[in-house]
């Protein structure tokens, strides 16, 4: 779940254009690239994942709090519980 794969799962619920949210990929060299979110036009991550030998059995423990999410949150975005929708609504409760 936070291994690469379980990264890209919860990533790729992000590129969904039917809710507010841009999220983008920047390629940075050959073996990183840098990931983004953006909601109503504030940064809310962006970090950076190396892709190497390493780092595919390579656990990335700080995903989640870089989301601002908790680990049960992001279980739930991993798992299909949650989607965009739900994250942006935990954006926007930080916020109050």
């Amino acid at each position: 779940m936070l291994d690469l794969d379980g990264i890209k799962i919860v990533f790729d619920k992000l590129k969904d254009k039917g809710e507010p949210g841009e999220f983008e990929i920047i390629e940075c060299g050959k073996k990183e690239k840098r990931y983004s979110y953006y909601y109503k036009g504030k940064a809310i991550f962006t970090f950076g994942l190396t892709r190497s030998s390493s780092a595919k059995s390579k656990r990335f423990n700080y995903i989640p709090e870089q989301m601002y999410l908790l680990r049960s949150e992001y279980r739930k975005m991993h798992d299909c519980s949650w989607y965009k929708k739900q994250y942006n609504e935990k954006i926007d409760s930080m916020e109050k």
